[in-house]
């Protein structure tokens, strides 16, 4: 009779083997808080859904734990990537949530600790949507506008060498005062008493009283001037000019030049920062960057590349973040004002040109001129929330002082369109 012998050596590798087999195939027996065991689903909406700023909407999900059964009540909670937790519970009805794009969560959590998510995307759209409520009809080429500070006029700035006063409360031109030639862009004082206007042709910056409706002044400057702009100290007016890439600076004391700053190649919008850190920013067109101005030196401190052909800039209210159109790109780039880096592209109609924000800081406002409309960007969340069929050719465009309405100049139909909220 012969005898099997197992030496001691492949005793040692068969238990080792049949313990790794074990562990294996009971591993999930014995994980007791892991999520292998719970499961979180969202039943309801589907994903890209859309709600109503201010009415219901519902979510509804489960959750399953191998040991401990379904979850309900507490052990279910629901939050928004923008808002915060909404409630808790399988079931769940908010009208909280506020306008623009969301990620919802559902976390489930039970007895030992661990957690399962599902997630999905929705869209809160105002109820009240931005449409035109009124159209200006003018006589001549629209280019530039401004709303005055103190909200009961706005200027609009035409292609005759002259600037129409529109009265907001009953719609009807006021007034028509003769500028330079070539008016193009204006920028009120703080207290809305004075406005500037620059005169592309002959290379001069119009001063109007407001009060008196005149013309008080004509200084000279630098070659195309477009954009401009007052100090928020209400101390100097900068002007930036196109065709030799610099900035002129005009004591607002004098209403003379009091320096000249070589910036980039072919300056458009300029916008200062309202927060007090004595910046400007200078969209300097034809080499695509944006220059930085500290005002306290006038001397550049950046340069900084954006997108193809970008013309204007505004400067989000609390000063952290800049937008600028990108005319050829078809595209908007936000830059932040503390680093001077570009943080988000954003893609919007076709030939966007200027742009305005809205003093609460939600949205900014942008012109597309060559597929005549509008589009709507909420801050937040960098997106195009909306986009409004406006006139022919629409260029510069203003916020009132509310924020409750938006003016655009259309420049191809000679017209003013009116956005505000509408109940309709």
């Amino acid at each position: 009779m012969k005898r099997f012998h197992i030496s001691s050596h492949r005793i040692f590798i068969i238990a080792a083997l049949v313990l790794t087999i074990s562990v294996f195939l009971g591993c999930g027996d014995d994980d007791e808080g892991g999520t292998a065991q719970l499961t979180a689903t969202i039943t309801s909406p589907s994903n890209d859904s859309s709600f109503l700023a201010g009415y219901d909407a519902a979510f509804t999900g489960t959750a399953a734990d191998i040991d401990e059964g379904p979850l309900t009540g507490a052990s279910l909670v629901w939050r928004s990537d923008r808002d915060g937790e909404f409630g808790t519970g399988a079931s769940v009805t908010t009208d909280i949530l506020s306008i623009g794009h969301h990620t919802v969560i559902l976390t489930a959590t039970n007895s030992n600790g661990a957690e399962s998510h599902d997630s999905v995307h929705v869209v809160i759209k105002s109820a009240y949507p931005d449409k035109v409520r009124y159209t200006y009809h003018l006589d001549e080429l629209t280019r530039g506008i401004t709303v005055d500070p103190r909200g009961d006029v706005v200027y609009v700035m035409y292609d005759d060498d002259s600037v129409r006063i529109l009265q907001t409360s009953d719609t009807s031109i006021r007034e028509q005062l003769i500028v330079g030639d070539g008016s193009y862009s204006g920028a009120a004082t703080p207290n809305g008493f004075f406005l500037y206007v620059t005169n592309r042709y002959d290379n001069t910056v119009s001063v109007i009283n407001t009060v008196s409706k005149e013309v008080i002044d004509t200084i000279p400057v630098g070659q195309s001037p477009h954009g401009i702009v007052v100090t928020p100290d209400d101390r100097y007016v900068y002007v930036a000019n196109a065709d030799d890439g610099t900035l002129s600076v005009i004591s607002r004391l004098t209403n003379g030049v009091v320096n000249t700053i070589p910036i980039g190649f072919g300056p458009y919008g300029i916008a200062t920062v309202p927060d007090g850190r004595s910046y400007l920013y200078a969209v300097n067109s034809f080499d695509n960057t944006v220059s930085v101005v500290r005002m306290a030196t006038n001397t550049v401190t950046a340069t900084i590349p954006v997108g193809d052909r970008p013309f204007y800039i505004a400067v989000t209210n609390d000063g952290n973040f800049a937008y600028i159109t990108n005319f050829e790109g078809n595209t908007v780039t936000v830059l932040s004002t503390h680093t001077n880096e570009v943080t988000a592209t954003i893609p919007v109609g076709a030939g966007p040109i200027h742009i305005a924000a809205t003093p609460d800081g939600n949205y900014i406002y942008v012109t597309n001129f060559d597929s005549d409309t509008v589009s709507v960007i909420e801050i937040a969340g960098n997106n195009v929330i909306d986009t409004i069929p406006v006139g022919d050719g629409p260029s510069d465009i203003a916020v009132s002082p509310d924020g409750e309405y938006v003016y655009v100049a259309n420049t191809f139909d000679r017209s003013v369109s009116l956005i505000g909220r509408s109940e309709e």
